[in-house]
């Protein structure tokens, strides 16, 4: 047992540098505190009590800010509360009263390390919703993003359909007419229409469409001119 005690200050080192947040950080200082509020109350004299009492308080004092700056409020008041009996555990003159306080000292560093593993399932929790909700969050998205490409490719496909039927009514037109309607076909890239919004293809094909038809009716215009 006595080699035991040794090795806990070498086991809570190792914990604490385990640790890689500030609730891990808490759980491992409690355990610490917790072993050493036990080790008062079955102490056989005060002086004991006295130094395992105090080495309670060190840690006790530690867990306080972490699970404060955790939000973890009433493992930071139960931490406070533990501590204070392991402090009352100091002032007294009897064995007695001493071990009276180091038992509720034990008391509150059992409740305490419930808390902090409550509070720890909590944050997990939270941040598993965080991920599943950003998880949603993008799923959303990329279903927004297909709805809008399907869109494009839609209006594209009927534009390209309806500038086709215009520019072979051009022609037949020129034919009736005996004339040459020199216009100029739009062929700029347009293959995709992952780059632009839903509104931004329509006036693309807005502008196309204007275009052509002012070019043919110039060239009606001149005709008609003669």
């Amino acid at each position: 047992m006595k080699n035991f005690k040794y090795c806990i200050p070498v086991l809570f080192s190792l914990s604490t540098a385990i640790a890689q947040t500030p609730i891990e950080d808490a759980m491992a200082l409690a355990n610490y505190a917790y072993a050493h509020t036990k080790d008062a109350y079955t102490a056989t004299n005060t002086a004991h009590m006295y130094e395992f009492s105090e080495k309670a308080i060190e840690a006790l004092l530690k867990v306080e800010d972490l699970t404060a700056e955790c939000d973890c409020r009433e493992a930071s008041e139960t931490a406070f509360l533990a501590r204070e009996s392991s402090e009352d555990a100091l002032s007294q003159d009897t064995f007695e009263r001493t071990r009276f306080y180091t038992k509720r000292a034990r008391s509150y560093g059992e409740q305490l390390m419930i808390l902090i593993n409550e509070c720890d399932l909590q944050r997990l929790n939270t941040s598993a919703y965080a991920a599943n909700k950003d998880s949603e969050s993008s799923a959303e998205e990329e279903a927004r993003i297909a709805e809008e490409r399907k869109e494009k490719e839609r209006i594209r496909d009927k534009a390209e359909s309806a500038l086709k039927k215009l520019e072979l009514a051009l022609s037949e037109l020129s034919l009736a007419l005996e004339t040459d309607i020199a216009y100029d076909k739009i062929n700029d890239d347009f293959s995709t229409v992952e780059d632009i919004t839903v509104d931004e293809t329509k006036t693309y094909y807005a502008a196309k469409v204007t275009q052509l038809a002012k070019i043919a009716l110039e060239q009606l215009s001149e005709y008609s001119d003669e």
